[in-house]
Formats: structure tokens, C-alpha cells, sequence
């Protein structure tokens, strides 16, 4: 009878953190980068390195700041939600193109919608300026 209660009390807790994970899952993955320059600059790649999955038909929210660190000349970056794939990196959805300076206490924010389901998802950045640029985000999966 012990035994019993025991097995039941952990099915419900486990059954409870499986319901709520998938109904939030949170933030899924972070980036950050300091003085990108040197072949990262004006067109070159930057991929976050935590893979993140997601369910069909999911959106994924980015937080983040960008900054060059002169207010005259604004880090400009084109973020966009790419999976590895065997051939390659595969984009989905649309990207979008930020022109900013902000900092780490003033997060901008972007939706991607109709990401369909599938694992190593990645964020890309692509570099539109050729500025030293610092910056970091994170991933979040509603």
C-alpha cells in the first residue's frame, strides 16, 4: 500500500511538470558576442550553438541588443530562425533587419511565426554593418 501511494504522488508530479512544460517552455537558448569584427562584418554568419525544438506551427520570440557603441553609426543585424540540416542551414519564416544601438537593460523584440515542428533550430545572425558590434539575446518558445 506504501508503495502504491508512492508510485501514484510521482506518476502526478511527473504528469504535472509534462503538462507544464509544454504548455511554456520558456527560454530555450542565449547568445552573446563582444567585439565581432573579423569575418563576421558586413554579410558574414553568426549561429546561436544551442539547438532548440519546437512544436508545428510554433512561434519563437527573440529578446536582444545590439550596439556598436557610437550612437552616430548603429549596429545593423538581420536575425532570422534557420535548422541544421544534412545539407546545410535551412531558413524558415521571414527574417528581419534591425538598425539599433540599445543595451542589455532595453531588450528589443521580435516574433517569428510558423516555424513548423522540428529539432536543431538555430538562430542566424548576419552581419549588415562593418562595425565592431557587442550584443546578446535569448530564444524564447511560448
Amino acid at each position: 500500500m506504501k508503495y502504491d501511494k508512492k508510485f501514484i504522488v510521482t506518476a502526478l508530479f511527473v504528469g504535472v511538470l509534462a503538462i507544464s512544460s509544454s504548455a511554456y517552455a520558456g527560454v530555450v537558448d542565449y547568445w552573446e558576442f563582444n567585439d565581432f569584427h573579423n569575418g563576421w562584418s558586413n554579410g558574414g554568419y553568426l549561429y546561436t550553438e544551442d539547438a532548440f525544438s519546437t512544436d508545428s506551427n510554433e512561434e519563437v520570440t527573440i529578446k536582444f541588443w545590439q550596439t556598436t557603441g557610437d550612437s552616430s553609426a548603429p549596429a545593423k543585424i538581420q536575425y532570422g530562425v534557420v535548422e541544421d540540416v544534412w545539407y546545410g542551414w535551412e531558413l524558415y519564416g521571414d527574417t528581419e533587419t534591425f538598425t539599433m544601438n540599445n543595451s542589455a537593460g532595453r531588450l528589443q523584440s521580435h516574433t517569428f511565426s510558423d516555424i513548423p515542428e522540428g529539432d536543431d533550430y538555430h538562430i542566424r545572425m548576419v552581419a549588415k554593418t562593418a562595425r565592431y558590434m557587442d550584443g546578446g539575446g535569448n530564444v524564447n518558445i511560448p
